[in-house]
């Protein structure tokens, strides 16, 4: 294999990526056949991607549904106030929680949206009422409860982002 830059992706790089996105189940092999690599080469490439950062984890995506009943909300939140101690403060709050399943800070007039997957309304309210009786400066929230999923999309497409 050629050496090069290890900040650089070539096309065979983002194919590996692209094919582990879709099936991080693949062997090797597979992989290496499907990228138009030896075994060798492709698994040296997939090791740098890992040890550089490109590839943060390997993962199953389960049908919850077939699993447990649950419930997916989305929570508007606004902070009391927005120094950097205050975003800290209910970042760390937040991270407690593992029904929070995505928190993202965002602009506008709101300052995170957060994903849940509850058991039912009434955990999910108890979640909210502890955050709100804490010191972790949520001010308001606006809640949005999925009533049906239309389609989810499983990783990014490479090649238009590049």
């Amino acid at each position: 294999m050629e050496m090069h830059d290890l900040n650089r992706l070539d096309r065979i790089d983002i194919s590996i990526l692209a094919q582990l996105q879709k099936d991080s189940s693949l062997t090797n092999a597979a992989l290496a056949e499907r990228v138009n690599l030896s075994p060798s080469p492709c698994y040296i490439r997939v090791k740098r991607l890992e040890k550089s950062g490109y590839i943060l984890r390997y993962s199953a995506t389960l049908n919850i549904a077939k699993i447990a009943d649950s419930l997916t909300v989305y929570s508007e939140i606004e902070l009391d106030q927005h120094r950097k101690e205050s975003f800290q403060r209910f970042e760390v709050a937040i991270g407690k929680y593992p029904e929070v399943q995505e928190c993202y800070m965002v602009t506008g007039k709101i300052d995170y949206v957060l994903k849940f997957t509850c058991k039912s309304v009434v955990e999910y309210q108890a979640i909210m009422d502890e955050l709100l009786q804490s010191d972790c400066g949520v001010a308001r929230f606006h809640t949005f409860f999925v009533t049906k999923t239309v389609f989810r999309r499983e990783g990014v497409d490479l090649q238009a982002l590049l």
